[in-house]
């Protein structure tokens, strides 16, 4: 599974991501009513449903929020024992210049002009510009005639530049709709991030812009960093909001993310900085803090 290249849709270090080689595949029906995670390694396979035994709805429970996390804990489980193995290229594929092809096959000759690359700021799925630190930069491949038609899982190519990034000049320019009909085809984007407020502690929170995914919910995730310009792990962060309160750690790059949450405003707080953000369905929105 590749993380990088699932970034818009599910955002950085997912319950999909695992330190072992693997291929992973979610699913949601529309109406929320069941959920399921297939995925598997050089030696096993594991297939996940979750549901209710009457088919009635489920709440907001989605393939990775659902589905997921049984699956990563049955797949570590069984992994655990024995050293991760790499998968095996079977005879007849070659690779040659990023693409992947059969021996003996005609191949598509000049660009597919389908076929986009995107430069993507991981702290946020926004476009990164020229000028954006290569750590926090990541390219993923776009299909523009599924994303028109609506068959892939990213509906619409990222518009709008990352705030987080330094400017290029006045000659950046976002990318160009590649669905003009659809009216959900602009990205969301806090363009004047909200002033950072700090805490006694010396932690601050600021809310970093919003962003469409593919996802039926909303979410909310962001990055944890410290004063020194580097990753804060092991971190717990709080959101509250809609009836819910959660918590979660941050992972080794400082990431954390809450799927799965119902529309509405919440609040994410870390030791005593915390700021609200209002989030819609098929929208994440970003919250990131900076602590001592």
């Amino acid at each position: 599974s590749d993380d990088r290249a699932r970034l818009i849709g599910f955002g950085p270090n997912s319950m999909l991501k695992t330190p072992y080689p693997s291929a992973v595949k979610t699913g949601t029906t529309n109406d929320f009513r069941d959920n399921w995670t297939m995925g598997y390694t050089p030696e096993w396979v594991v297939g996940v449903w979750v549901g209710n035994a009457d088919n009635t709805q489920m709440i907001h429970s989605t393939g990775i929020t659902g589905a997921a996390p049984i699956w990563r804990k049955v797949m570590d489980r069984i992994t655990a024992d024995s050293p991760a193995k790499p998968f095996t290229v079977p005879p007849g594929i070659v690779k040659e210049g990023g693409e992947v092809y059969v021996v003996g096959k005609p191949r598509i000759t000049g660009e597919n002009s389908s076929q986009q690359k995107y430069a993507i700021d991981t702290r946020n799925g926004l476009l990164a510009g020229s000028q954006c630190p290569s750590e926090f930069v990541s390219v993923v491949q776009l299909d523009l005639m599924q994303m028109a038609s609506g068959t892939a899982p990213v509906k619409q190519a990222p518009r709008e530049y990352s705030p987080l990034c330094p400017k290029d000049g006045p000659t950046q320019a976002a990318n160009p709709d590649p669905n003009t009909t659809n009216p959900n085809a602009k990205v969301a984007v806090n363009d004047h991030p909200a002033a950072a407020e700090q805490s006694a502690a010396g932690a601050t929170a600021q809310v970093a812009g919003d962003v469409r995914t593919s996802d039926e919910t909303a979410s909310l995730w962001g990055r944890v960093m410290r004063a020194n310009g580097s990753p804060a792990s092991n971190v717990t962060v709080s959101v509250s909001g809609q009836g819910i309160s959660q918590n979660a750690t941050t992972s080794p790059d400082g990431y954390y993310n809450f799927d799965g949450l119902a529309p509405g405003t919440y609040t994410a707080a870390v030791n005593g900085a915390s700021a609200a953000a209002s989030v819609a369905a098929k929208h994440r929105a970003i919250v990131n803090f900076t602590v001592p």
